[in-house]
């Protein structure tokens, strides 16, 4: 009989984010700290109040992606063992974010291990499809995030 898989253990977004550190800007490598900025720390509040869908508008560099694309989705791949669905307009902004955003914040929360370690989503490829994460502990399969240009 095969082992049984741990329980999914519910944590918040505020959990997530505060595991995180900056992707780039100015505060690159620095931790995440929503509290840090009013708007922020209302987004993540509100994330964790239950809404199922978000929309966000803000100037460039406001740190949107991270509050609001990040945050949602490496707590539901990662912690949740959800589907989610990372979209840009174009295969070159997918590639562009997934390179300068996505990949290093997933690294700098320590979550680096839970990324395959050959196909789709591997060290030295281009940009997957989608990636399948897998606890690095057990083994077992988490969530899986497709990556989809336009």
């Amino acid at each position: 009989m095969a082992p049984a898989k741990p329980p999914v253990r519910s944590v918040s977004h505020a959990e997530v984010a505060a595991s995180l550190t900056l992707p780039d800007g100015p505060m690159a490598g620095k931790p995440y700290v929503p509290d840090a900025d009013p708007v922020h720390a209302c987004l993540i509040r509100e994330l964790d109040r239950g809404w199922r869908s978000i929309v966000g508008v803000g100037a460039v560099q406001t740190g949107k992606s991270l509050a609001l694309i990040l945050v949602p989705l490496l707590r539901s791949a990662i912690h949740l063992r959800q589907a989610a669905v990372y979209a840009q307009p174009t295969k070159d902004k997918l590639h562009e974010a997934w390179a300068g955003k996505v990949l290093p914040s997933i690294e700098g929360a320590g979550l680096g291990a839970w990324l395959p370690s050959e196909g789709q989503g591997s060290r030295g490829g281009q940009t997957p499809k989608f990636i399948v994460f897998r606890d690095p502990v057990n083994g077992y399969r988490a969530g899986m995030t497709y990556l989809i240009p336009g």
